[in-house]
């Protein structure tokens, strides 16, 4: 089970990476975007894939300091990624590939001036494409499509309590069609726990560690290199969380949330 997981989040990965080739992104928006399909994947998880394609050399890796976050770059069928200039949309974050020749004269006068060498693999210029020059708005997609089936995500950074969350699964309610994330329970503060549910049937299957359990030689290289990693860390309960996709029809999401929270718990 744990390989057929591991296998599924990696061609999830790449299935993203594919559609955003044109992009630069960073892991947690691929946590959203999988979200927004009804798919999770574990950020721990998605970390170790993204550091495998990029020994692979399918991705480009940088570190943006004006979001202090580490950001990705489709490459694969641009292996000159590394050696040219990029530019990004600051509206749909496109990213255009650049001839260097445009820049021998800025290149030149830096290097004279003021001893400077351009990295160009690493520079990327900021500016607006032609496409956004043209729009005059953005279209809003509502959560609610034509059959009236909706959607929400429950987040929640303290734990459930493993005994009371089966409770409520046992009552489920029979308004939500489909639900999927990831949980962890006051019991197991190692574990990675994925929930699943259709119709009637439910699971919860551990598919990995979250990061804070690891060791701490292990874990100040991944700080180190992730810094965004921190955007999400609780100063006590690190990287776990509770994340879940329900989707439904004529539910009423307060009386969904309030049963959730009473199966929270106060882990400390």
């Amino acid at each position: 089970m744990k390989g057929e997981y591991k296998t599924k989040s990696r061609n999830l990965i790449i299935e993203y990476l594919k559609e955003n080739s044109d992009m630069r992104f960073t892991a947690g928006d691929i946590v959203s975007a999988l979200a927004k399909g009804n798919e999770s994947i574990n950020r721990s998880t998605i970390y170790r894939n993204l550091e495998r394609l990029c020994n692979e050399g399918k991705l480009v890796k940088y570190k943006e300091s004006d979001i202090n976050a580490t950001c990705y770059q489709y490459s694969e069928g641009h292996d000159s990624c590394k050696q040219h200039i990029h530019a990004q949309c600051s509206v749909c974050g496109k990213i255009f590939h650049l001839n260097n020749d445009i820049f021998k004269t800025a290149d030149r006068k830096l290097r004279i001036e003021y001893g400077i060498d351009i990295d160009y693999g690493k520079t990327v210029l900021i500016g607006l494409c032609r496409d956004c020059k043209k729009a005059t708005s953005k279209d809003k997609k509502a959560c609610v499509d034509e059959y009236g089936i909706s959607s929400f995500v429950f987040e929640e950074k303290r734990p459930f309590n493993r005994e009371s969350f089966n409770k409520f699964v046992e009552a489920y309610p029979e308004t939500l069609i489909r639900s999927k994330g990831y949980i962890w329970f006051s019991d197991d503060w190692d574990h990675v726990q994925l929930f699943e549910q259709a119709g009637r049937n439910a699971s919860v299957t551990e598919v990995s560690n979250w990061v804070s359990s690891w060791p701490e030689e292990e874990l100040a290289p991944v700080i180190n290199d992730f810094p965004d990693l921190k955007d999400d860390w609780d100063v006590t309960y690190g990287d776990r969380c509770n994340q879940v996709v329900f989707i439904g029809k004529g539910y009423e999401k307060a009386d969904i949330v309030k049963s959730l929270y009473s199966c929270i718990e106060d882990a400390v």
